[in-house]
C-alpha cells in the first residue's frame, strides 16, 4: 500500500468541535474530515466535489502531532446578523455603522502535523504528489478555518508495511480506540480521548465516527494492537 506523507504547520488552526457553535473549540489534531478538505485544496478539487472524489471507502488517513498542543483563545468580531441583516449597514450601530458581536474563539498556536494518506484511486492520489512535489496547491491549504494559513512541505511517497499483532507497541499517529486495542494510560503522558467524524458524505451527512485517543505533548502512545502499519520507520493507526 503507498502513502503520501507531509507535514503541515501554521501558527493558528481550528478544527471545531460540532457541538460548540457559539464559543467555538477545537480538537487538538485534525479529524479525517478535515484532512480530505486539505487534500482537495493541494491536488485541486473543488470544495463541492472533493468528498465524492475521496469517497468513503478506498481511503486511509492517519494524522500524528508534531508539536504539542498549545491553546490560545480569542475574541473574534463578527457580523451580528440579528441588527444587520443581510450585511447591511445601520447607521450609528456598531463601528463604522455595522453592528458587531464579539465571540471568543479557542485556536491551536504554533501547531505541527504529519498526514499520511492512502487512496485506492490514483486519480485521487496523482495530482496530490504532483502539486506536492511541486510545492504548489491549486487552493490555499488551511488549518480548519480560511484564517489559519497552513505551510505544507512534502516528505515521500512510501510502502507501508503491515505489521503485527503487537503488545507494548509504540504508536505515533492519532489512536483510533477499537475493541482490539488496548492502550497502556499508565505509561507517562497527557491523554486526550474523543470521538470525530471519519466519514461523510457530499451532502456533508457524517456516516462514521471514530473515537480516538492523542497524547497532547506530541509522544507515541503505547498501546497493544492486532494490527498497524509502518511507514517511513513510524508506528501508524489508520482511520
Amino acid at each position: 500500500m503507498n502513502v503520501v506523507v507531509f507535514d503541515v504547520r501554521g501558527p493558528y488552526a481550528l478544527f471545531k468541535k460540532p457541538y460548540a457553535l457559539m464559543s467555538p473549540v477545537s480538537y487538538p489534531a485534525p479529524p479525517p474530515t478535515a484532512v480530505f478538505g486539505l487534500v482537495g485544496a493541494i491536488a485541486g478539487f473543488d470544495k463541492r466535489e472533493y468528498l465524492a472524489k475521496i469517497g468513503e471507502t478506498g481511503v486511509r488517513v492517519a494524522v500524528r502531532l508534531l508539536e504539542p498542543v498549545r491553546k490560545h483563545r480569542a475574541g473574534i468580531n463578527l457580523i451580528d446578523t440579528r441588527q444587520a441583516q443581510y450585511f447591511r449597514k445601520r447607521p450609528g450601530i456598531g463601528v463604522h455603522g455595522m453592528a458587531h458581536i464579539q465571540v471568543p474563539h479557542e485556536f491551536l498556536k504554533n501547531v505541527g502535523y504529519r498526514v499520511y494518506f492512502s487512496h485506492d484511486d490514483r486519480a485521487v492520489t496523482r495530482p496530490l504528489v504532483e502539486r506536492l512535489e511541486a510545492g504548489t496547491a491549486v487552493y490555499t491549504p488551511c488549518l480548519g478555518l480560511a484564517q489559519c494559513l497552513a505551510d505544507v512541505s512534502f516528505r515521500g511517497t512510501f510502502q507501508a508495511a503491515p505489521r503485527g499483532p503487537g503488545k507494548g507497541v509504540s504508536i505515533h499517529s492519532v489512536l483510533p480506540v477499537t475493541d482490539d486495542v488496548v492502550v497502556h494510560y499508565q505509561r507517562s503522558g497527557r491523554y486526550v480521548r474523543y470521538r470525530v467524524a471519519a466519514r461523510m458524505t457530499p451532502d456533508r451527512v457524517v456516516t462514521r465516527y471514530d473515537e480516538v485517543v492523542v497524547e497532547t505533548q506530541g509522544r507515541p502512545i503505547v498501546a497493544d494492537v492486532s494490527r498497524y502499519y509502518e511507514v517511513d520507520g513510524e508506528n501508524v493507526l489508520f482511520q
